[in-house]
């Protein structure tokens, strides 16, 4: 072989070598980006890990000072610890949602505002907010038919709201949410309900959620729909329920007693409530009859002396009483008497004959019972 044939066979051999050389150092660095990348992942995996079996960040003890926090309507256990994290009350939503797990009762929280210390365990703060005994919320009830001044009675007994406050709350009644229909008359528009009532709550605040609770009720009850059907302005339903619920004592006589104020509308005949005459005059003895000096007292309240409604509501009637007014029995009686005060047996004529003998049957309850 030829001194050329050697010079052209020893590249040959030599420029494949350079090449695969060359070819080596991408795949390399790939290769260590991903061991890089998998180190990466292998790593925050077991940071994940660790922080799975470690336990939630918590103080230990009863804690010390007072926060108020308050849980609203709704919320989880994790909405809850969340704001007790927030307070400085739990040092982690973790450690309260680890204590509510284990306690059952933890479904049972309340809302309300509660009175709690600082830096509690999380255990401690489930369990004073499951007692209860750290709302400081007053629940106040207000029954069926209560006039706005045994409300206001009501209200400043059972809560901080002085009476003073709340009477200057009810001198502007526009301020309050009532409907246009109610013409500024607050009587009536006091929905009876259970109320909380805690110490941010103002008399305002306390009337205006009253009001919207009617309202909500009143819409419920397509009140303004059905008032207008029945030729009648919603404003006389809330009148002619307020009678119910002060009339009424079993819940089976509500609607005839409401059928029975109609038939004597329609019959242009006075309404003669003991009830009307007992709020023009402000008796708030709880004596169910009137006496002659009682009836003669000029108010349009009376219905004994003005024929048709009064002005408007009595008191604050309840859902049954409104419904009543709005879906009355079907009959043709125009009296009823109640002769039994203890069970509120009522007895419903067509006649006045016969009315006249369902009050003797009252006369002679009263005669052998003190509850007359």
């Amino acid at each position: 072989m030829s001194d050329f044939d050697l010079r052209m066979h020893h590249p040959t051999h030599r420029g494949p070598r350079r090449a695969v050389g060359r070819a080596c150092i991408p795949v390399l660095i790939a290769l260590l980006v991903v061991l890089g990348a998998l180190g990466v992942v292998v790593w925050r995996g077991a940071d994940v890990v660790t922080g799975l079996f470690a336990e939630a960040q918590d103080y230990s003890g009863q804690g010390a000072g007072t926060v108020r926090v308050e849980v609203l309507e709704g919320d989880s256990t994790t909405d809850i610890g969340a704001r007790l994290e927030r307070a400085g009350v739990v040092a982690s939503v973790e450690a309260f949602t680890d204590a509510a797990a284990r306690e059952p009762r933890s479904l049972s929280i309340q809302p309300g505002l509660y009175e709690l210390r600082e830096q509690m365990a999380a255990k401690a703060a489930l369990a004073t907010l499951v007692e209860g005994e750290a709302m400081i919320d007053t629940s106040v009830t207000v029954p069926e038919g209560f006039t706005v001044d045994e409300t206001i009675e009501r209200l400043a007994e059972s809560s901080e709201l002085s009476r003073q406050e709340l009477e200057r709350a009810t001198r502007f009644p526009q301020r309050l949410g009532l409907p246009g229909w109610a013409n500024g008359d607050l009587e009536g528009y006091l929905y009876p309900s259970s109320y909380r009532v805690d110490p941010r709550t103002t008399a305002t605040d306390a009337l205006t959620r009253m009001v919207a609770e009617f309202s909500s009720k009143a819409d419920e009850l397509s009140l303004v729909r059905r008032a207008d059907a029945m030729d009648l302005a919603p404003r006389q339903i809330v009148t002619v329920a307020s009678l119910v619920q002060a009339e009424a004592s079993r819940p089976a006589d509500f609607p005839k007693v409401a059928r029975t104020i109609y038939n004597r509308l329609n019959a242009r005949m006075p309404l003669q409530l003991d009830s009307t005459v007992h709020y023009a005059t402000g008796d708030d003895s709880g004596d169910v009859f009137t006496s002659q000096q009682q009836r003669d007292n000029p108010s349009q309240y009376n219905t004994y002396r003005h024929r048709g409604l009064p002005p408007g509501a009595i008191n604050s009637p309840g859902e049954r009483a409104l419904r009543a007014a709005l879906d009355p029995a079907r009959g043709n009686w125009k009296y009823f008497v109640t002769v039994n005060l203890e069970t509120g047996r009522t007895l419903f004529a067509r006649s006045y004959r016969e009315h006249k003998k369902n009050t003797q049957k009252l006369r002679n309850y009263c005669a052998s019972s003190d509850q007359c």
